[in-house]
C-alpha cells in the first residue's frame, strides 16, 4: 500500500510540474518563432539592398556607392531604408534596369 501511496504523490507531483514547463516550452517556441521571422525579414532587406546596389553600380561613381553604403550603415527606421531603396531604385529605373520588387514573405 505505500508504494501506491507514493506513486500517486509522484504522480500527482509530475501534474503539478508538468504545467509550468509546458507553458514554458510553449512561450520559448512562440519566441523562436518570431525571432526567427524577423532574422529572415531583416536578410531580406539586406539582400534587397545589395541586390539593389549592385545593379546600379555600373552608373554609380565611387563616392555615390560609399555614400549608398554609409547611407545603409546608419538606418535607424523603416523610413531611412525606404528613402535609401527609393533612390537605387530611380538610379536603376533612369538607366532602363530592371530591380527586384522587396517583399515581405
Amino acid at each position: 500500500m505505500q508504494e501506491g501511496a507514493q506513486s500517486t504523490e509522484v504522480n500527482r507531483t509530475l501534474k503539478i510540474l508538468s504545467r509550468p514547463v509546458l507553458v514554458l516550452i510553449l512561450f520559448l517556441l512562440v519566441f523562436s518563432v518570431v525571432q526567427a521571422n524577423q532574422v529572415a525579414y531583416e536578410n531580406r532587406a539586406i539582400t534587397h539592398f545589395n541586390q539593389l546596389l549592385a545593379i546600379a553600380s555600373p552608373y554609380l561613381r565611387e563616392d555615390e556607392r560609399v555614400m549608398f553604403r554609409s547611407r545603409f550603415a546608419q538606418i535607424s527606421s523603416r523610413d531611412d531604408y525606404a528613402k535609401l531603396v527609393t533612390a537605387l531604385t530611380a538610379t536603376c529605373r533612369a538607366h532602363k534596369l530592371i530591380t527586384p520588387e522587396f517583399s515581405i514573405w
